[in-house]
């Protein structure tokens, strides 16, 4: 219902033209967005092993198909929506619904249903990743990671010093995406932050190297939440607080990339039947252009759902890929062997490998 009735105002907005200003020349500002759209269709052979959550089993999906609307209204007034489809969905869902307002140089103001800004490779769109899949800590870690990633409420998000500075910092329900809080299950508001410095920006042209510098933070006290089960192993609502940071930094130079990410979270439990955990984890990603087409990756990573638990320690992950761009990200082939560690379990390794084909519209 809540998808219908979306879809619905969209149209709605579309066929309206507003008037223009009265006592002068009527003029209509059109409210038709521009569409754009993408699919990623993966195919997967392997040993799959417990903790490959991403994984559905040997075989063909469509990992991703997504289609977007944007535009602007009146000046510094635009808007985004985004709905996404996928093999494991059972029908077409809404991902991003937000309209932004830039009137400020300092400052953009944003409203509606977005990506919390927690963490550099979520922000990162996943067209553009060097990786197939986004990595462990950023599918278990992040704030509304079980929700598609989003969540409904307000952002401020500027940059100062031309761009040596980055900011956002947001307000959410804290429930995840398309749900809003009930007098049962009130997270009262989830709130980050994120802060990125820039000391060198880099230059493709001059070669000079890029280098980027960020740290997030996230809290919320949560009440009877239940999209924490990739952490706390249970489905049973989560009453405490939660608490989470993360440090990521990125260099660049010529065709070479180097990116790590470290995120760790405290939830400490005030209900007896579930426990407190602390649980952490990071990557370490590398890639090469070795011609304008060709980029080989690599990425080491951990994941350790309960750093005080030793079965569940040492979940370790070794990736090697090559990226084929046939045009660019328009047109893109991806390749890569995973190698998984789960722990001390050795019956319950991965092993697999994965092609992707990106085509965007």
């Amino acid at each position: 219902m809540f998808l219908k009735v979306t879809i619905f105002m969209i149209l709605m907005g579309v066929a309206l033209v507003p008037a223009a200003q009265a006592g002068q020349q009527m003029m209509a500002t059109s409210l038709i967005p521009d569409v754009s759209a993408y699919i990623q269709v993966r195919g997967t052979y392997g040993n799959i092993g417990p903790a490959a959550t991403t994984f559905t089993g040997d075989g063909f999906q469509i990992r991703r198909a997504k289609v977007i609307l944007t535009g602007k209204t009146v000046d510094h007034l635009s808007y985004r929506f985004q709905f996404i489809g996928r093999s494991d969905l059972p029908s077409p869902q809404l991902q991003d619904a937000y309209i932004v307002y830039d009137r400020f140089t300092f400052a953009q103001f944003v409203a509606g249903q977005m990506v919390p800004p927690f963490g550099r490779e979520r922000l990162t769109p996943d067209w553009q990743i060097y990786s197939i899949e986004r990595s462990l800590i950023s599918n278990n870690l992040v704030p509304s990671s079980q929700t598609l990633a989003r969540d409904i409420g307000i952002e401020a998000k500027g940059d100062v010093l031309n761009k040596t500075f980055e900011y956002a910092v947001g307000l959410y329900n804290g429930t995840g995406a398309n749900t809003i809080p009930s007098h049962n299950t009130n997270s009262n508001f989830l709130s980050v932050a994120r802060i990125v410095c820039n000391p060198l920006k880099g230059d493709a042209e001059t070669y000079t190297p890029g280098v980027s510098i960020g740290a997030s933070v996230s809290y919320r006290k949560a009440n009877g939440l239940i999209n924490l089960s990739n952490i706390l192993n249970s489905s049973l609502p989560f009453t405490g607080t939660d608490f989470r940071y993360g440090v990521d930094g990125e260099i660049r130079y010529r065709g070479f990339s180097f990116i790590g990410e470290y995120m760790r979270a405290f939830l400490r439990s005030s209900d007896q039947m579930i426990k407190s955990v602390t649980s952490d984890g990071y990557y370490l990603q590398a890639a090469y252009f070795v011609t304008p087409y060709l980029q080989p990756m690599a990425e080491y990573q951990t994941f350790n759902p309960d750093t005080f638990i030793a079965s569940t320690k040492n979940e370790k992950w070794l990736t090697a890929g090559l990226n084929y761009y046939i045009v660019g990200d328009t047109f893109k082939l991806m390749a890569d062997y995973t190698f998984e560690r789960f722990g001390k379990l050795e019956a319950g390794n991965t092993d697999i490998a994965r092609v992707q084909l990106q085509v965007m519209f």
